[in-house]
């Protein structure tokens, strides 16, 4: 249980979801970089750490686990402190280890990198994160960046609404409200070997980056976001027809299976779904989910990483090798 007079948050459903399935031959953990254009100060890029902690209240926090569910409490312990780079990226993280720090840090000449325990936070509250480091590193280094365009101001106390699992307020009984629609499209795929990790990598001028993303008056990252989406839409399309559609939470309990697909997740099973939450009736389990990843998901996961290791033939083009 949380420390008396500790500040404790509590996870939201995926939070919930990443720590229950957190072990070592599954990790989720993913990474974000950035290339500077000089070699890193370590000295510089430490002090910046020790300054944008305390705006983060959620990253500053080491894992507990209650009678029913873990929890995240603030970690006073020494760190996090800045290591350089390793050779084997985004190990599963140990709760005990570490001082039970759940965002890692690390440089190798000018590249700056940190990876985040996904129950912390989505990419989108993650990217803020580091781009409020890096700037605070530049200070550091004598270049003035003001706060603003995604870099938080380390001088103002985090607001409410960063602390706050929004969904049940956004979403609440609305999903519920979704009109019922035929099964979705499944994949295939073939089995990988265990433990095998891959790093795929590739560069693209920022510049033809932007201007592509001007044209569709789009961010990078909504741009790129759609891109991933479409060629995935055009390879379902060569092999079946499709419709997308939202899925209601109503729905859920006419599944055989039940995955969380993600950066860091690729796919994982999901044994249960608790709709009390959101003010439903009744929780919804998927036996497979609770002590092995089911066929369709199995398939599923089995083909995105064959393609990605080179195991299953890439019909699609979507592999390159950079040199």
């Amino acid at each position: 249980m949380a420390k008396p007079n500790s500040k404790w948050y509590k996870l939201d459903s995926a939070g919930t979801l990443y720590s229950a399935l957190q072990k070592e031959e599954y990790s989720a953990i993913y990474r974000f970089s950035a290339l500077m254009e000089k070699d890193v100060d370590p000295a510089a890029l430490q002090r910046a750490i020790d300054r944008c902690m305390p705006r983060f209240p959620t990253f500053a926090v080491r894992i507990r686990k209650g009678a029913f569910w873990y929890y995240l409490e603030h970690n006073s312990a020494p760190g996090p402190f800045l290591k350089e780079d390793v050779s084997d990226p985004c190990q599963p993280v140990r709760f005990k280890e570490d001082n039970g720090w759940l965002v890692r840090f690390y440089y190798y000449r000018n590249r700056i990198s940190i990876e985040v325990f996904h129950a912390l936070s989505d990419g989108g509250g993650a990217i803020i994160f580091f781009r409020t480091l890096l700037a605070e590193y530049l200070r550091q280094t004598g270049v003035d960046i003001p706060a603003g365009n995604g870099v938080l101001d380390l001088n103002e106390p985090p607001r409410e609404e960063e602390l706050e699992d929004a969904y049940a307020r956004y979403a609440g009984r609305h999903a519920f409200g979704l009109r019922r629609l035929p099964r979705a499209y499944q994949n295939t795929g073939t089995p990988e070997p265990f433990y095998t990790f891959h790093v795929t990598m590739g560069f693209v001028p920022l510049s033809r980056l932007r201007e592509q993303a001007k044209k569709h008056n789009a961010s990078i990252t909504e741009y790129l976001s759609a891109v991933l989406i479409h060629v995935i839409l055009e390879k379902q399309k060569r092999e079946r027809p499709y419709r997308e559609r939202p899925v209601a939470l109503a729905e859920i309990g006419e599944f055989a299976e039940c995955g969380l697909c993600g950066t860091a997740a690729v796919i994982s099973p999901v044994g249960e779904i608790d709709n009390k939450v959101y003010g439903a009736d009744e929780t919804v389990t998927f036996p497979a989910g609770y002590t092995e990843i089911g066929p369709v998901m199995k398939k599923l996961r089995e083909t995105l990483t064959g393609i990605q290791s080179g195991a299953v033939e890439d019909k699609h083009n979507w592999v390159y090798t950079v040199a």
